[in-house]
């Protein structure tokens, strides 16, 4: 494999990740709506027993407030991996160039969702998928271009923080250096010190 073919292939890998990433969503979204329905459910469940209680058994349903309280007293289990602090982006910082996969679903969204697709992102990643190498070297191109791009900002952006951090050591070493003379003397004040001394002395 050579290392374009490599290169294409993780670029590929990246992209199934992100839809991945939007499929784990949709699916917890869909997981919330359910628990809600079935709260809906047991309640008008319990309002049609209270009025027919034939419908009662005896073994029922729970009921809308044991299935609060269940998820209520339900022990919250915690993720074991560790989650690192993420330092805050500084907003003068480079944008990074955005993957070839991201450009084709920048510029193909509406024209799919004018078409009147129900599922735009399964819809964008197919379409993807089944672009051959030809088709797909117009959105490499691009990304090579952000690149180069991002590379050039990030030199004049690591010059710039590298300047501005050595003016501020800078300011930091003149402070200590004026604090440190503001607080010793000099041979010349000893030298006056001494001489009211011994005139005090002598009077």
């Amino acid at each position: 494999m050579s290392a374009d073919e490599k290169k294409h292939r993780l670029e590929e890998l990246k992209d199934q990740n992100v839809v991945l990433g939007l499929a784990i969503q949709r699916s917890r979204l869909s997981v919330k709506r359910l628990k809600l329905e079935y709260g809906v459910l047991l309640e008008r469940l319990e309002s049609r027993i209270e009025l027919d209680p034939e419908l009662n058994c005896e073994d029922p349903l729970p009921t809308l407030a044991s299935f609060k309280q269940e998820l209520l007293t339900k022990p919250f289990r915690k993720s074991k991996t560790k989650r690192h602090k993420v330092k805050e982006r500084d907003p003068n910082m480079p944008k990074r160039p955005t993957n070839a996969y991201l450009l084709y679903c920048e510029m193909n969204k509406e024209r799919i969702r004018q078409n009147g697709s129900p599922d735009v992102t399964r819809d964008l990643a197919e379409g993807w998928k089944n672009l051959n190498e030809q088709d797909r070297k117009p959105y490499y191109k691009l990304y090579s271009e952000d690149r180069e791009r991002y590379q050039m900002e990030m030199e004049v952006y690591n010059k710039k923080i590298s300047s501005t951090d050595a003016d501020d050591d800078k300011e930091e070493s003149e402070q200590k250096i004026k604090n440190n003379e503001e607080k010793s003397p000099t041979k010349v004040d000893e030298i006056k010190e001494g001489e009211e001394e011994a005139l005090i002395a002598s009077n």
